[in-house]
């Protein structure tokens, strides 16, 4: 019978008598079939919820103990808490009579009840698998129905047999290693069309659907990218990265949030990955907030070079075409000195510079920007104003941190005299005191402004934390000013 795999189990002894007279009444009697594969499931809820509290419960129904934040996290698998309001559902109606249960139906509950009995015999530490369910049920014509009545009893007497051999924290965090690492063998076996190179990149990425996709295969590049980031700083961590990789540091962080009714948010690592590559073809919707340090992520880059991929914004755009969602995007290349910030909405990629504006330098983040570098540069004719050159050289050592001044001054001694900031890092909690910066130098080029020009002027800020932003100093008619967006 399906139900035997529980048979020796002595700690899941009432769960088996319940699920195995459930299995029996199921061709013959489908209604009471159905009720006591609810009872079967409530008495499975209880114990699971005495195991993940280590507490007595107080008086809560089915449905609150499956509603429980501290079950749902232990459990923490969607297709598990799936099957159990299934089964709860179908057994209330039975109950108050509201369908006429046939054995196809009971058959169906049957089926989820062997599922989450299965799960969470695993998560429990009790057994490492179960063996597959058989829809072909037997007739047991001598089969009676007993109704149910202490539940909340056995399961207290489950949870004290299970404790005496098991700590269910120890046993539920070692069944999720495992499933990581079944995880990992099928993220490889399907190849990864995404590798990486030499080089490092800061990658931080928000990726929303407010509803559930409309064509399941528009999640498994989604799945395929964040499963690759996710799985790079496992290995990272276990000390498995080879070749160009070896010895490099990998920062990983990811944020889940699955919507719906047994929605979920984990920053957990290995809970993360588990969600993105099984939680989202079930999903109504989720979002990812994800935070990439280490080895740059580039899509030619492949052992077998006569495969080609596209870049996931790339993808994600053949995606926008059918559809919703928004995504945003931090990316800064350290081998190339290279930043850009883009946001995809609404099936197209908006146009940020259209958006930048000076507002941007007194707006607080919370957080300091970051700069890669900034240089200031400006070409008028220096022999002929020394004292507007001075005054440019002294308003640059009163202004910009005084760490980086020195900088600037051996560029000066070289006699680059024009390049008034050199490669500094500056990291203002506001643009505000750049700009002021900025206004001072302006205001000391204003008497000749029409006779300068800018000289390898570049600089950028960048918030690299959601909601990003990016800010740019350019040259104009009156001078340099700062001018930027938020996403």
């Amino acid at each position: 019978m399906n139900f035997d795999f529980l048979k020796n189990l002595s700690e899941f002894s009432y769960i088996y008598e319940n699920c195995n007279n459930a299995e029996k009444l199921a061709v013959n009697m489908p209604v009471q079939s159905v009720f006591t594969s609810r009872k079967s499931a409530e008495l499975l809820a209880r114990f699971i919820y005495l195991v993940a509290h280590n507490q007595k419960m107080e008086e809560l129904t089915f449905a609150d103990i499956l509603a429980d934040q501290t079950v749902r996290n232990f459990i923490h698998n969607r297709d598990v808490m799936n099957a159990f309001h299934y089964i709860r559902r179908n057994g209330n109606r039975a109950v108050h009579g509201d369908n006429q249960e046939e054995s196809i139906d009971a058959i169906a509950v049957l089926e989820d009840l062997h599922y989450v009995a299965g799960e969470t015999a695993c998560i429990l530490g009790l057994i490492k698998n179960y063996p597959s369910f058989n829809s072909k049920i037997e007739l047991y014509p001598n089969a009676k129905f007993v109704e149910e009545r202490d539940i909340e009893a056995k399961a207290q007497k489950m949870f004290i047999e299970y404790v005496k051999k098991y700590n269910a924290q120890v046993e539920r965090n070692a069944y999720y290693q495992r499933n990581i690492d079944n995880l990992i063998s099928e993220f490889d076996s399907m190849g990864s069309i995404f590798q990486i190179v030499p080089g490092e990149v800061d990658l931080n990425e928000v990726l929303e659907f407010k509803t559930k996709p409309v064509h399941p295969g528009s999640l498994k590049p989604i799945q395929a990218y964040y499963g690759f980031l996710g799985i790079r700083k496992i290995k990272e961590n276990r000390g498995e990265l080879c070749r160009e990789l070896e010895g490099r540091n990998i920062e990983f962080t990811g944020e889940l949030t699955i919507y719906g009714e047994n929605g979920y948010t984990t920053s957990d690592l290995g809970e993360f990955v588990y969600g993105v590559l099984k939680d989202l073809p079930s999903a109504d919707g989720f979002k990812i907030v994800s935070e990439y340090s280490g080895p740059s992520v580039d899509h030619w880059f492949e052992a077998n070079e006569k495969e080609r991929k596209e870049e996931f914004t790339t993808e994600l755009e053949e995606i926008g075409k059918t559809e919703k969602f928004t995504y945003i995007l931090y990316e800064f290349l350290y081998n190339h000195g290279e930043g850009r910030i883009r946001k995809f909405r609404n099936g197209e990629w908006i146009d940020l510079e259209e958006k930048f504006t000076t507002d941007i330098i007194d707006k607080d983040f919370g957080i300091d920007w970051w700069c890669w570098n900034l240089d200031l540069g400006v070409e008028f004719d220096f022999d002929k104003y020394p004292d507007i050159v001075n005054s440019l050289h002294q308003c640059v050592r009163n202004s910009i941190p005084k760490d980086q001044v020195k900088y600037c001054e051996d560029t000066w001694e070289e006699g680059e005299v024009g390049i008034l900031v050199s490669s500094i890092s500056w990291y203002p909690r506001k643009l505000r005191v750049v700009q002021d910066f900025l206004n001072a130098i302006n205001d000391i080029l204003k008497p000749i402004i029409n006779e300068c020009d800018r000289s390898g002027s570049e600089g950028k800020w960048y918030i690299k934390e959601a909601p990003f932003a990016i800010a740019t100093c350019v040259w104009t008619n009156n001078g340099f000013i700062i001018k930027g967006t938020r996403i």
